[in-house]
């Protein structure tokens, strides 16, 4: 029994010597694997930047941000987490989940800014509906998305064979357990990683000179110029700030700067205008979905060239005024807002569940409505669609009337099988231009959306005399110095697109007939207008011979505009303007008695008009004289001098300190 109790005394002793080396003891793999993750960050944030294409102020190409801590303090703390985890498996999880975050990012980052100029930010994470329901399988680079699998399958492999090759290696620590090692560890890597973030906060570069583009404090509270914005901060700043105004807002103020800027909005409203040109007329503004040029043309699209041209034969009885020199490049939602409240909030879209938050009685349907307009809105798609059904209702329509309200028996709720414009247009024209009272319609088209690959069965009524007009069309597009594809595919996409064009065009041919046989067209202003160029397919830049990368060539965004009363001469202008200057010119036209800080583009008709930029936060900023994308080098067009360059910063400044003002009223949740 006794030499029974020494052995059981000798187990216990080892098994105690074993617990306490132990804990003691730290595997190789768990120093290795924080160590991995670091320099897998740093791999991925060189291959990001040279990706994307980053060049800095001297044109090099840029490889790290410019705040490297900011990064450097995040990968810190994400390694002391993983020190700090002794389960494999636990460890495993956090490696593979903050590398796939990074990947993921990666692709998406690249695929965003290939086929759209853009980089992507949480806030667009309210879009992701749309974003699906327009995804085309030709935005997506599967060339990308297999070497980022493949290697990330390979780092995924690497700690599994740490886990397996460094099972039994061990470092025994001294003097400290190895739970307190691994606290010290973390708290050592937090520490120094939230050090070196706020360090890099105050070494920020600041500004008093156009504080708004060369203050980088500035720019990392706001983040207006999203490419310069990642440039600065890199991966970790970017989305952890992008992050932080998602779920906490942005910038907070102190009362007196709220004040003031309240103020500042509050008297910045212009006189009403009885006298003015269109004071008291109708108003029907159609947004055109993907419009072009090229897409109007004497054979197939009649009515539209007559607007266009002032061609007899048509139901349109003469020339519009056409701005060829306007240029636009937003989502389809912005340039909606543009139009009817002259600015959009730094954000993707207006967030329609707070009424409050959009609610203004400076919208040009709100301004309208208080003269006892009918206001009403037409959609020819789902109403669920950018959240238009509360949106555009809170922005001033009293009506709004969406696909789910078309009654026709073939009717399509299906992306790419849309309904037709000249079907639509039928059931509501009594109430888009009624004739008992004063009324403003705005009207989106959406049947030349796009994709143009799939063969919608409701143009087959026009693919005869498109295919009759063919010839015509070749020599037409010569002419016009458009190219017309060699290759069929894009023939054929070509003639899908042009067929939603005669569509649309049979709808504008149904309008004018009304507001003919009415009487209507004696007090009737039509605003015609396109959201954006026919990006689809890159279908733009094959007719127009210009690179999708390449813009600063705005030949890739002039789009049509056209505004046509009774009461205005036609003629074309070829002022420079952008759909930022829709709201004032509408509302100096109609004496409205509009918010000049809202109007962030300028009546097209005032001397003012040679101030205006646009501000596209797709592909950059534009003026008549200097294009940037990101404000760190600017492009000056030929005939341009410096004082050119200078001033074009300065109305870039401009932009962004009302963009400011505007930003705080938004966010305020403010009825406004």
């Amino acid at each position: 029994m006794k030499n029974q109790s020494k052995i059981e005394n000798i187990r216990a002793k080892k098994q105690k010597t074993r617990e306490i080396q132990s804990k003691s003891e730290l595997g190789l793999n768990q120093i290795l694997k924080p160590a991995l993750f670091f320099a897998i960050s740093v791999i991925l944030e060189i291959v990001s930047f040279i990706a994307l294409g980053f060049k800095d102020a001297h044109g090099a190409t840029q490889i790290f941000p410019t705040y490297i801590f900011f990064d450097i303090g995040f990968w810190l703390i994400v390694s002391g987490l993983l020190i700090c985890t002794h389960k494999n498996w636990i460890s495993n999880t956090l490696f593979y989940f903050f590398v796939a975050v990074q990947v993921a990012f990666f692709i998406t980052n690249l695929t965003l800014r290939n086929d759209f100029g853009y980089l992507f930010t949480f806030d667009k994470l309210r879009l992701l509906p749309e974003m699906i329901a327009a995804m085309d399988l030709s935005f997506i680079n599967f060339k990308l998305i297999f070497i980022s699998v493949l290697g990330l399958g390979i780092v995924i492999a690497i700690p599994l064979v740490f886990d397996k090759l460094l099972k039994n290696k061990k470092v025994t620590i001294k003097k400290v357990t190895r739970p307190i090692f691994c606290l010290l560890c973390f708290m050592i890597a937090a520490t120094v990683g939230s050090g070196t973030y706020a360090a890099q906060s105050m070494l920020m570069k600041t500004s008093a000179y156009n504080t708004e583009i060369s203050d980088d404090k500035y720019l990392f509270q706001n983040q207006n110029i999203k490419d310069l914005s990642y440039q600065r901060f890199g991966s970790c700043g970017f989305y952890l700030k992008s992050l932080s105004d998602l779920i906490f807002g942005k910038e907070n103020y102190s009362q007196a700067q709220k004040e003031q800027m309240l103020n500042t909005y509050n008297s910045s409203t212009a006189t009403e205008n009885t006298s003015a040109v269109l004071y008291g007329d109708n108003l029907i503004m159609i947004m055109l979905e993907s419009f072009e040029w090229f897409a109007i043309d004497p054979y197939n699209t009649p009515n539209l060239w007559a607007l266009k041209t002032g061609t007899s034969g048509t139901e349109v009885p003469g020339q519009a005024q056409v701005f060829t020199n306007y240029h636009s490049n937003n989502k389809t939602n912005i340039s909606e807002d543009l139009a009817i409240l002259g600015y959009m909030p730094n954000e993707s879209t207006f967030v329609a569940s707070n009424k409050n938050a959009i609610s203004t009685k400076y919208s040009i349907p709100n301004l309208l409505k208080s003269q006892n307009y009918q206001t009403s809105f037409f959609h020819n798609w789902k109403s669920s669609f950018y959240n238009r059904g509360k949106t555009m209702s809170n922005l001033g329509y009293d009506n709004c009337y969406f696909v789910e309200d078309f009654e026709n028996e073939n009717k399509s709720t299906r992306f790419n099988f849309y309904n037709l414009e000249s079907d639509f247009i039928d059931q509501f024209i009594s109430q888009m231009a009624p004739t008992d009272k004063s009324f403003m319609s705005f009207y989106t088209t959406v049947s030349s959306h796009g994709t143009y690959t799939t063969i919608n069965p409701r143009f087959e009524k026009y693919f005869d005399v498109y295919d009759s007009n063919i010839e015509n069309l070749k020599s037409w597009f010569e002419t016009e110095g458009y190219n017309y594809p060699a290759d069929k595919k894009y023939q054929a996409i070509l003639k899908e697109y042009k067929c939603a064009a005669m569509d649309t065009d049979e709808m504008i041919g149904k309008l004018f007939k009304h507001l003919n046989d009415t009487g209507l067209i004696n007090n009737t202003t039509v605003v015609v207008y396109a959201d954006h160029n026919a990006f689809y397919h890159d279908l733009t830049y094959k007719i127009k011979g210009t690179k999708r990368h390449d813009y600063s060539n705005q030949k890739s965004y002039t789009v049509p505009l056209m505004i046509y009363s009774q009461k205005l001469t036609p003629s074309n202008i070829d002022t420079f303007c952008s759909t930022y200057d829709l709201y004032p010119t509408l509302a100096t036209l109609f004496g409205l008695p509009y918010n000049t800080l809202c109007a962030q583009g300028k009546d097209i008709f005032s001397s003012e008009i040679s101030e205006t930029i646009y501000v596209s936060y797709l592909t950059g900023f534009y003026s008549d004289k200097c294009y940037s994308k990101e404000m760190l080098k600017i492009k000056k067009y030929d005939g341009a001098a410096d004082e050119d360059e200078a001033l074009f910063k300065e109305r870039v400044c401009k932009f962004f300190k009302n963009q400011k003002i505007l930003d705080f009223i938004y966010h305020s949740k403010l009825t406004y």
